[in-house]
């Protein structure tokens, strides 16, 4: 008895002995560390999850027959590390970088392009809205390859994610899994699906997976309107409470949220000579991103439907993705090691009093009267007036600013235009 003593058990046992992987591993592995337990026998199979655990005594078993065999002594545990890279297929273990598609592919659209790197760096909700043909979905398809690596200490809490969901990523060990996730769930997806659900046993949606990483909404007027709503939750608190008969569990949902729109039904173009909705159309359809939504948006830029001649219209090509990433690692450095005091992982996290206190990262007279002035034109609440300063403190750290100057903020103000949506 005492050899089974405080030891957490984990698998499924078949009927011949044999002991199966599960699902969840790595969490109960985390749950069990944080609850004093330090011995943990598994599946043999699942044994590459415990190289997230370190401090754990993990015991990789494949039956009854084994575990009574290494508990009395009668055969060797197997030690930590030869389970574990023995558990790994050699395609998954590699550390390889995973590719990425390249800005280098996106002609034209400044501005656009411009709001993904502001994005990139102080890590703002974006929505991207224009004609279709214009490259909005090539552009967020990109933002995961300018993102600044994933940190070590939200690798675990991604690969977790992923044990539940039986995804390959967590076969990846510490060090190894250093991208962020992308998550592009298709406009008829359910609200199960995109926040989490199902029957039974809970499992994790859309906006869980893409944790730490980006969740993309291409043509985000098509999603039901139950299924937009549900985001704003999760966009404030970063979790996701799911209920179920008799449940409820909070799950991460700590995301970066990409859309893309366009201005009407049938995508003729926002400057209403090839449309051919009716205006009432057109307003019906920007409403479907309700004004609660867009007011924890950061970015709203508008984007051009683009020509043929954009793509001759310069003879150096578009900036790569590795160039734009340079600048994403220096301006993120500058911005940790100002928010560092203060224990504020990103500019878009900065708290409302921290702009308001008059203190280092308050605006000064004369950028309150710009930022008010805004408010009043198209109707902003004080949460998207704070939005703005975040915004403005981003672009600081791309231009290489300790301060915030008006320069900054006035392109803050311009990068956030909810007046192209209709909204009042």
């Amino acid at each position: 008895a005492a050899a089974v003593d405080e030891v957490l058990v984990l698998g499924e046992l078949g009927l011949d002995g044999s002991v199966r992987d599960v699902r969840g591993v790595l969490p109960a592995l985390i749950a069990a560390e944080r609850a004093g337990l330090k011995r943990v026998v598994i599946p043999t199979s699942a044994m590459h999850e415990a190289c997230w655990s370190p401090a754990m005594e993990v015991m990789g078993i494949t039956s009854v027959r084994h575990l009574i065999a290494v508990l009395t002594g009668a055969q060797d545990r197997p030690s930590h590390e030869s389970v574990s890279a023995a558990a790994v297929p050699s395609t998954q273990a590699s550390d390889a970088p995973m590719v990425h598609k390249d800005l280098a592919e996106v002609y034209g659209q400044q501005q656009a392009r411009r709001a993904l790197e502001v994005a990139a760096v102080g890590g703002h909700h974006l929505l991207l809205h224009g004609p279709p043909g214009g490259g909005k979905t090539m552009l967020a398809e990109r933002l995961p390859g300018i993102l600044p690596s994933l940190p070590a200490e939200h690798q675990r809490e991604v690969a977790a994610i992923a044990s539940v969901g039986e995804m390959a990523t967590h076969r990846f060990g510490p060090g190894a899994m250093t991208w962020r996730p992308f998550e592009a769930p298709h406009h008829s997806a359910s609200l199960a699906a995109v926040v989490g659900g199902g029957s039974g046993r809970i499992a994790p949606g859309a906006v869980t997976r893409a944790h730490r990483g980006v969740l993309f909404l291409d043509e985000a007027p098509e999603f039901s309107r139950n299924v937009l709503d549900a985001l704003r939750e999760p966009l404030e608190s970063g979790e996701v409470a799911v209920s179920r008969s008799g449940i409820t569990a909070r799950l991460p949902a700590a995301f970066q949220l990409v859309m893309a729109a366009n201005p009407c039904p049938c995508g003729g173009g926002d400057d209403g000579k090839s449309c051919r909705c009716t205006p009432t159309q057109r307003r019906r359809y920007a409403q479907r991103l309700s004004g609660p939504l867009l007011d924890r948006l950061d970015l709203i830029v508008r984007t051009d439907g683009g020509s043929y001649s954009t793509l001759w219209a310069s003879e150096d090509p578009p900036e790569s993705s590795a160039q734009v990433a340079a600048r994403v690692a220096e301006a993120v450095e500058r911005m940790q090691h100002r928010l560092a005091p203060l224990s504020i992982a990103t500019n878009a996290t900065i708290p409302g009093r921290a702009l308001r206190s008059g203190g280092a990262l308050a605006p000064t007279r004369s950028q309150v009267g710009h930022l008010w002035q805004q408010s009043r034109q198209i109707g902003a609440s004080a949460r998207a007036t704070d939005k703005t300063l975040r915004v403005a403190w981003t672009i600081a750290d791309l231009s290489g600013h300790a301060t915030l100057t008006d320069e900054c903020v006035a392109e803050a103000v311009s990068l956030r235009d909810r007046a192209l949506l209709g909204a009042p």
